[in-house]
């Protein structure tokens, strides 16, 4: 078994390239939760955290974290002067991989995370010359899961960190945001391509669970370039349903925006929380 040592917390490198965890919302929430329990209880000697020496030999610090974000940080900004660490000499991958099983394993990556590793391995896969269908392979092989969960996730690096942030928080469903990204992202005009995610993105959340369904069978069939109103006729078309033009006075404009916002459709335009309500409010015939 490793042995455990007391390490200055100042020759560790905060700022790993091999942690996993990149979502810093995520990492600060943590972070906080780790100092109020280090502040109360002590820190639990028992729960080492990894590092490695550090690959870069002009680092000012000695050791690179691995495995452990918060509870370091946490030291950091409690003053801590040293932490108890595992040291390993390992090299990135053996690192990422280290990571990776820790941070899945608790549960604590997020979707985007996840798919920023699956494409960086992916992306490593193509340069090395090998076929799309070998670099999936690879990829899910080298972080132990299946290759339809490299496949669902890979889309997802091209949604803007808005629908990443949406995606986290489980106001977007996976299944909608790789449909969206896949079939409208153009990595050679990203910033129109970004614009057209986001209102696809605020046009699929405000549908029900049917219409989502149908919306996940259009978008591909229609391509990139199809506007919302066309998309809303074809998945109308395909449930038999109707679409009503509402004009609203000026003074509901910020009573709608706040019921949309109450039900996670923050920033979503007024005719996507419209949507909403009416499929939340009129009862279903039978």
């Amino acid at each position: 078994m490793p042995e455990i040592q007391n390490i200055a917390t100042a020759a560790i490198d905060p700022d790993s390239t091999v942690n996993v965890r990149r979502e810093k919302v995520n990492v600060n929430e943590a972070v906080a939760t780790v100092k109020l329990s280090i502040a109360k209880n002590g820190y639990w000697s028992s729960s080492p955290i990894t590092i490695r020496p550090h690959p870069d030999q002009a680092s000012p610090f000695k050791y690179e974290n691995v495995v452990g974000q918060s509870r370091l940080r946490a030291c950091l900004e409690l003053g801590r002067e040293t932490i108890p660490a595992v040291v390993q000499d390992l090299d990135d991958d053996a690192a990422i991989q280290q990571s990776w099983s820790e941070n899945e394993f608790s549960t604590s990556l997020t979707i985007s995370d996840k798919a920023y590793w699956f494409r960086k391995i992916s992306l490593r896969c193509a340069e090395e010359g090998r076929p799309i269908a070998d670099a999936r392979k690879i990829t899910a092989a080298f972080f132990n899961c299946s290759e339809q969960k490299v496949i669902a996730h890979l889309p997802l690096t091209g949604l803007p960190e808005e629908a990443k942030t949406m995606l986290d928080e489980g106001r977007l469903q996976i299944q909608d945001a790789t449909v969206v990204a896949k079939h409208t992202y153009n990595p050679k005009h990203p910033a129109e391509s970004e614009q057209k995610i986001m209102e696809r993105v605020e046009w699929i959340m405000g549908l029900n669970v049917d219409e989502r369904k149908a919306a996940r069978k259009v978008i591909p069939k229609l391509g990139p370039e199809a506007p919302i109103d066309q998309l809303a006729t074809v998945v109308e078309r395909e449930l038999g349903t109707d679409i009503i033009k509402i004009s609203l006075p000026k003074e509901f404009h910020q009573r709608l925006i706040d019921w949309g916002n109450e039900r996670g459709l923050i920033g979503a335009s007024q005719s996507v929380i419209i949507s909403r309500m009416i499929t939340e409010t009129l009862p279903k015939s039978e």
